[in-house]
């Protein structure tokens, strides 16, 4: 256990350049994506459980994500109510995708409602 809290610890950000702006990223990161998650926690396990059991004990640090709820493969959430994400295999799809794939990476959006008036068009 304390193993493993040593590996999110690692994992933080500890020089001041920038700090708030990497922890609130990370933190953004872990709730809103699965494979992020996953990706964190099956680290942290792995290194504690290979770390304390032996070599013989990786997979039980990759699967220890999915089989304690911290993510799910296919569908959004995990333990928390508030934890997002679309699952692990939907994420990685679209990360292959638009990394190989596609090549580049576009996002458009959009707001419903009233365009937004330009400041130079209010009368002073």
């Amino acid at each position: 256990m304390l193993l493993h809290e040593r590996v999110h610890q690692a994992l933080a950000p500890r020089f001041y350049l920038l700090r708030d702006y990497r922890v609130s990223n990370r933190a953004g990161s872990y709730v809103r994506s699965s494979l992020w998650r996953y990706i964190e926690e099956a680290m942290a396990e792995t290194v504690a459980q290979v770390g304390v059991r032996g070599v013989t004990e990786f997979l039980e640090g990759v699967r220890f994500p999915v089989a304690n709820g911290y993510v799910y493969l296919t569908r959004t959430g995990g333990y928390n109510p508030q934890l997002a994400g679309s699952g692990v295999f939907p994420e990685a799809a679209a990360l292959l995708h638009q990394g190989v794939v596609a090549g580049i990476a576009l996002e458009v959006k959009y707001q419903a409602g009233p365009a937004p008036i330009p400041a130079w068009a209010v009368a002073q």
